[in-house]
């Protein structure tokens, strides 16, 4: 048993929440920084991307956490996590094929920081407490 067991900190039900948000919160500020060297800043591309980011981890998800079932609900979030995994594939091929790999990088990893934040804070503060929980 390790000394953080011991302690009681890993297991913390707050300290889980935090450990994920914080890593990729990290992730984000360092593809931010990067972002910031590029010479024309992207901001049409992040914004997009943000945009996309919070309407599919937001509303989307609202609605079908609140209208199906939990086993239909498991169901669709192998669906989900394939097409995921695709646009992820695509992206890579994008950026490898334009030559600007890290670009493309940086700016799907801040515009989804900002958009799953937003749809958060968007769910933390309007959003039924029946429907809460899908993101």
């Amino acid at each position: 048993m390790t000394y953080y067991q011991q302690m009681g900190l890993i297991n913390s039900p707050s300290v889980r929440r935090r450990i994920p948000v914080v890593s990729l919160g990290f992730v984000a500020f360092l593809a931010a920084v990067r972002i910031v060297e590029y010479e024309p800043i992207p901001w049409v591309w992040i914004v997009g991307v943000a945009v996309g980011a919070a309407l599919l981890s937001g509303p989307l998800v609202w609605v079908i956490h609140d209208r199906t079932s939990e086993e239909r609900r498991e169901r669709l979030s192998y669906v989900a996590m394939g097409v995921g995994f695709l646009i992820i594939q695509s992206l890579l091929v994008l950026g490898i094929l334009t030559g600007s790999l890290f670009f493309v990088l940086d700016i799907v990893v801040l515009g989804s920081f900002i958009g799953l934040a937003l749809a958060t804070l968007f769910e933390r503060t309007v959003i039924p407490e029946r429907v809460r929980g899908a993101v």
